[in-house]
């Protein structure tokens, strides 16, 4: 039997020894235009009752840094959601420690009368656009208000990182 071995090198790059196990997380990844970064994350009604639907595997390369400047929020709805009152996009620290539930948008904006299907929503709460994250790594955080039983999105969350990490 061949065992595979994980492990982290010093530059955070992840090294994989014997046969890769399949990534079965969410294809979330983050893309670089200039100095702005996308952070893309595709999720459907079933994930939304993980809390923070990034937090597999490879959440560490999907944090937020400390200090970035959040530049744009989006929500594009693929499958219009049914059966929930809304949903609340929002951040965690990384050690799951709320910093807010509805920081990208607020929960009156992803109404479930909101999210039909090919509808794009521009994020409304509080740190969705030109305010800076704090002092702490963010996770996304994707939670239902109500049980859906239909629905599919895309988040979108466009961000500029600090010069320096400053403590």
């Amino acid at each position: 039997m061949t065992t595979t071995t994980r492990e982290l090198n010093s530059i955070g790059t992840v090294n994989h020894y014997g046969p890769r196990q399949i990534n079965d997380g969410l294809p979330a990844g983050v893309a670089t235009y200039g100095v702005v970064k996308q952070l893309v994350l595709p999720f459907d009604f079933d994930d939304l009752d993980l809390g923070s639907i990034i937090a597999d595997d490879d959440s560490a390369n999907l944090l937020i840094p400390k200090f970035s400047m959040i530049r744009h929020a989006f929500l594009e709805v693929n499958t219009a959601f049914l059966g929930g009152t809304s949903i609340s996009i929002g951040f965690d620290k990384a050690d799951g420690t709320t910093i807010d539930d509805d920081a990208l948008f607020t929960d009156a904006a992803l109404a479930t009368a909101n999210l039909t299907l090919n509808a794009w929503l521009v994020g409304s709460g509080a740190l969705a656009t030109n305010d800076a994250i704090g002092a702490d790594d963010a996770a996304i955080t994707i939670d239902a208000i109500g049980t859906f039983t239909a629905g599919s999105a895309r988040l979108i969350v466009e961000y500029i990182e600090p010069t320096e990490q400053n403590s």
